[in-house]
């Protein structure tokens, strides 16, 4: 069953992972892969937990490989957020700038470089054959 998931997970370069219960704690070597540079962690936060008929709150992590540039936004001090749309704004477009900064580890950067290359040099022959 693990192998399973790790088809679909092991092949993400952003992960997401939500650590439901009491385990706070993830370690980013739990999941081997060559692709995934970036992971995220989400908990409620035990702290401060729920606060009386108000959202929950959540903890934030993330871990990235030492090839990823550093990318924005920054996360606040402690990393605690309130359950609402700008909790959900700022994650999405933390995921997103650590998608295109992860593009630029050397890793994806060459293998790209070499893709657009192939890409490029099968032009001639494809629209050749096509007149």
């Amino acid at each position: 069953r693990r192998v399973r998931g790790k088809r679909f997970i092991g092949n993400d370069i952003v992960v997401l992972i939500f650590m439901d219960g009491e385990r706070t704690l993830y370690s980013p070597d739990t999941i081997k892969s060559q692709f995934n540079h970036v992971i995220f962690t989400v908990s409620v936060d035990r702290q401060f937990g729920v606060r009386k008929g108000g959202p929950p709150r959540y903890k934030v992590q993330v871990a990235r490989k030492e090839s990823v540039p550093a990318f924005g936004p920054q996360l606040p001090s402690p990393p605690i957020f309130e359950a609402n749309s700008q909790f959900r704004d700022f994650l999405l477009t933390k995921m997103v700038n650590a998608e295109r900064a992860a593009l630029k580890a050397p890793e994806f950067h060459n293998k790209m470089k070499r893709t657009r290359f192939q890409i490029l040099e099968s032009f001639p022959k494809q629209w050749k054959s096509s007149i």
